[in-house]
């Protein structure tokens, strides 16, 4: 699958324009809170919380955007 042309797979295309959307959500997010934090305006939330101590648990800042993605998958209905 790796090495079939993206001419002759539509379904690369998609896959490729989803995690492009994917990232500019969930990054923008995480600038958002970023921002917060260096403004020195933080409100408490569990993402402030995962930046600050993400690195002390091996996440780095891909990671940690992630987070967002799974937070998006176990919230309660």
């Amino acid at each position: 699958m790796k090495y079939i042309p993206e001419r002759c797979a539509s379904w690369k295309t998609e896959v490729k324009v989803t995690r492009s959307l994917q990232r500019k959500l969930y990054f923008g997010l995480l600038e958002q809170v970023e921002a917060r934090l260096q403004s020195g305006s933080p409100n408490g939330c569990f993402m402030e919380t995962v930046i600050e101590k993400g690195p002390g648990f091996g996440l780095d800042r891909e990671a940690v955007g992630y987070v967002y993605d799974f937070l998006k998958c176990v919230r309660q209905p």
